[in-house]
């Protein structure tokens, strides 16, 4: 009896994920044959089965694309904590976008996930001159964003204005990430 398994590495968390291919009744796949013939050739499409476990996967994260529509490069923080990315640059520059990841909290095991999460603290600026990121729709601070989904936040305004900078995440321009599409690879 052949029960296939699959591994995987799930880049935007770092992790090694297993995926056991489901057959009827939701149970796992499996496969059976008598090994009676030393040139008998088994081929397997296993496609279905796992487009069946695969169903309701997560990433475990979301992502938020910053974008700088200001006049000067900008930081962003949550808190007290400056966002930097992998060079360790904190600042951005005009027209140039910042993807941060979110990670959501685990939800019992390793390949599994919250599928959304509560945040606030996010601001954007420079110079001690902060915007608070607000949703488009209610103007909040704590927002909720889900797994798999990527959202936009545009950065406006000039610090040098009385008016300052705005930061406002488009509640209505939400992007859902695949998780098949995203996975890098599998074997068995």
């Amino acid at each position: 009896m052949l029960y296939p398994v699959f591994k995987y590495f799930n880049a935007a968390r770092n992790t090694m994920g297993t995926i056991y291919p489901k057959g009827g009744s939701n149970a796992y796949y499996v496969y059976t044959f008598i090994a009676n013939n030393p040139n008998q050739i088994v081929q397997l499409n296993l496609s279905n089965a796992l487009a069946a476990s695969t169903a309701g996967k997560s990433l475990g994260a979301a992502w938020l694309i910053v974008y700088n529509g200001t006049s000067q490069a900008i930081e962003v923080t949550n808190g007290i904590t400056l966002i930097t990315d992998t060079m360790g640059f904190s600042y951005f520059n005009p027209s140039e976008t910042k993807t941060m990841q979110i990670n959501m909290p685990s939800a019992g095991g390793s390949n599994n996930f919250a599928p959304q999460l509560q945040i606030s603290g996010y601001q954007a600026g420079v110079a001690g001159k902060y915007a608070d990121i607000v949703t488009s729709d209610t103007g909040s601070k704590t927002f909720t964003v889900e797994a798999d989904k990527q959202y936009v936040v545009s950065v406006s305004g000039d610090i040098n204005s009385a008016e300052g900078l705005t930061a406002v995440l488009d509640m209505t321009s939400v992007t859902t990430i695949d998780f098949d599409d995203f996975i890098e690879s599998a074997t068995n």
